[in-house]
């Protein structure tokens, strides 16, 4: 009885964490957009490798992709549109890291995220299989 109790309750917590991630494999000089959403205001950055936490603003120029006035750390080619498009491009080995959007679409689910991480050799292609509804899982 107490084994079902402590499963129960340990679905339950699972459950109550629901992510909304995106894991996305790339290499350097890829080119990645991700759409967080129009209502989207910053993305804040966690980048590998760098304790620093980052934020990226929209901006409708993409010169001043970095928001000069509250400019990254790091060099990056990310850049964020003011409806929500994140694109980086080319990617570099400061972009891998962890992009989460300050607005959360559903009460159930946390903010989206899109984690970006190095493709471990030239063979990892990511297939359809791995893709639903632009999420990679």
């Amino acid at each position: 009885m107490l084994y079902l109790f402590l499963l129960t309750l340990l679905n339950l917590v699972l459950l109550s964490n629901q992510k909304s991630i995106a894991i996305y494999p790339a290499k350097i000089g890829d080119t990645i957009e991700f759409d967080f959403g129009g209502l989207v205001k910053e993305i804040t950055v966690k980048r590998d490798g760098n304790d620093k936490i980052e934020k990226l603003y929209p901006s409708l120029n993409l010169q001043d992709s970095l928001n000069k006035s509250k400019k990254s750390q790091l060099f990056t080619n990310a850049y964020l549109t003011t409806d929500g498009q994140l694109i980086i491009d080319p990617v570099t080995k400061e972009d891998y890291g962890t992009y989460t959007s300050d607005v959360s679409f559903h009460p159930d689910f946390s903010f989206p995220t899109l984690q970006i991480i190095p493709v471990k050799n030239e063979d990892t292609k990511i297939s359809d299989t791995n893709r639903i509804d632009g999420f990679f899982i």
